[in-house]
């Protein structure tokens, strides 16, 4: 695969407005309003899971808007849909070596989204459970001690952490400041010996680790809101959704903006149907009802 020369570049040098880092009221990422919830879907319909994520943001006030490449089934009303090749064009579109999956080129979308538009981004395994009220510069939560999970992310047009992850995700093999010799190794021989392409990257390279390692790099760390903001149940958890760990949401998280439920641990060979009915009590069928 050819790298797209000067994308990002191009990207970055339209006219944006309000200046980076500044919100257009002066009062942080949402300002005076409700932020509008932005997400990507690749795929054909939706299942109960992404129609959950859409319609709790609806509910909590929200704008959605969903971006897509061709037309998609079960897309709740109320939803508005955008042109994903507004963003980037669908033949760049690319599924990881080993997989299948799109994550990667999710991510790469999400950066360059949000340093043209800025916003906020959700992945569509998110469950918001309050309004996304929050007044400063940028947007994002641990998802434990040490990492920063990519899967909320928000901040205004232009900002350096989007810069500098488009151009990771982008690039993957191009040497950054920060890499050590083993990863500057690895994307040598990515590079040079296996065709400098994207659908080779290991996992979270452009996702939790490198966003984790750009945010410290940035000195951007006091940012992140604690796990329990977005991440209260803990990716080794994951399970937990369908039984009755966590059936009561008020007592469980009444701290917590949104519950990520880890579609990529559901998707990965568990055997779980997404849109099964699944027996209550079970978190997952306290927010079902909560908004389907």
């Amino acid at each position: 695969m050819v790298l797209i020369e000067n994308l990002v570049d191009t990207v970055a040098n339209k006219p944006i407005s309000p200046k980076a880092g500044e919100s257009a009221e002066g009062k942080g990422m949402c300002g005076s309003r409700r932020c509008v919830i932005k997400t990507l879907w690749i795929g054909q319909e939706l299942s109960v899971l992404e129609q959950l994520s859409l319609r709790s943001f609806l509910s909590c006030g929200h704008t959605v808007e969903l971006f897509v490449y061709q037309n998609v089934k079960n897309v709740p009303s109320g939803v508005r849909l955008r042109d994903a090749g507004e963003i980037l064009d669908e033949s760049l579109v690319f599924r990881h070596k080993r997989g299948g999956g799109v994550s990667g080129f999710a991510n790469w979308f999400r950066y360059v989204l949000l340093l043209q538009e800025g916003g906020m981004w959700v992945d569509t395994d998110v469950i918001c459970l309050k309004p996304f009220d929050f007044q400063q510069r940028l947007v994002f939560g641990r998802q434990d001690t040490y990492m920063i999970n990519n899967a909320v992310l928000g901040g205004q047009p232009g900002e350096e952490l989007f810069r500098i992850m488009a151009r990771q995700a982008e690039s993957p093999n191009t040497r950054l400041p920060y890499d050590d010799i083993k990863e500057r190794r690895i994307k040598w021989i990515r590079k040079y010996l296996q065709r400098n392409r994207r659908n080779n990257i290991k996992r979270g390279e452009n996702g939790p680790r490198g966003i984790t390692k750009a945010i410290n790099f940035l000195g951007l760390q006091q940012l992140a809101l604690p796990y329990t903001a977005f991440y209260p149940i803990h990716p080794k958890c994951w399970d937990a959704i369908f039984d009755s760990t966590y059936r009561d949401v008020e007592k469980f998280f009444p701290e917590s903006y949104a519950i990520h439920l880890w579609n990529e641990m559901i998707c990965n060979g568990s055997g779980i149907d997404k849109n099964a009915t699944f027996a209550a009590p079970s978190l997952i069928e306290a927010l079902k009802s909560r908004y389907l």
